[in-house]
């Protein structure tokens, strides 16, 4: 399905969105396959040592430990690489529980992969409107949160530092072009008024 939805995408643009369907359950597929070798592979390891029951232990102990700790780094570099992906994964693929700031990592994920479309789109048809600049159709709250990301703090509550250019009618990145950083400054703290305005400068 994935080399079909690359091959056929440029002309039936239709597969490329309905392949996600059987793609999902493909990896659904993978996913309960790892689990059930795991399954049966502590269950050798029981049938086969049992009647030792200090060794059983022991092994089934590592077995579960280092699947645990292995399916741990997976998902850790899953949320580095591929966040917007591993946000709509099922929790039971996950562990049940989502990495600190996914949630943040997803959203600039999809305004990035958003932004690569239109581009991409620009240059197979030249009359198509261009758009890949996020600054000029995104909200000041996904260009704060960009911002965050950049300087490494992801976990920051940025409602605040949104409700104070509220307040003047700064609702769209694009209504900031042109403001100085001790202006920005008078709505968030310095280090984050002096990435905006360099995020405002490169989209110009």
């Amino acid at each position: 399905f994935w080399v079909l939805a690359v091959l056929l995408g440029s002309s039936h643009e239709d597969y490329v969105l309905e392949s996600r369907k059987p793609l999902g359950h493909l990896n659904s597929l993978i996913c309960f396959i790892q689990y059930t070798i795991l399954s049966g592979l502590l269950l050798g390891i029981y049938c086969n040592l049992s009647p030792h029951w200090p060794e059983t232990v022991i092994t089934l102990a590592i077995a579960v430990a280092v699947f645990i700790s292995g399916t741990k780094i997976l998902i850790g570099l899953n949320s580095a690489v591929a966040p917007l992906e591993l946000y709509h994964t099922p929790s039971w693929l996950k562990g049940g529980s989502s990495p600190k700031g996914l949630k943040t990592r997803a959203r600039l994920r999809a305004q990035e992969l958003r932004k690569r479309a239109y581009r991409e789109r620009k240059k197979l048809d030249p009359s198509f409107p261009a758009r890949s600049d996020t600054t000029r159709t995104s909200s000041v709250a996904s260009l704060l949160n960009t911002a965050v990301l950049n300087l490494g703090r992801i976990d920051s509550d940025i409602s605040t530092y949104e409700a104070r250019l509220g307040e003047d009618w700064f609702n769209q990145a694009d209504q900031l072009n042109g403001r100085s950083v001790e202006v920005l400054s008078n709505y968030m703290p310095l280090r984050l008024a002096e990435e905006v305005h360099r995020l405002l400068l490169e989209a110009e």
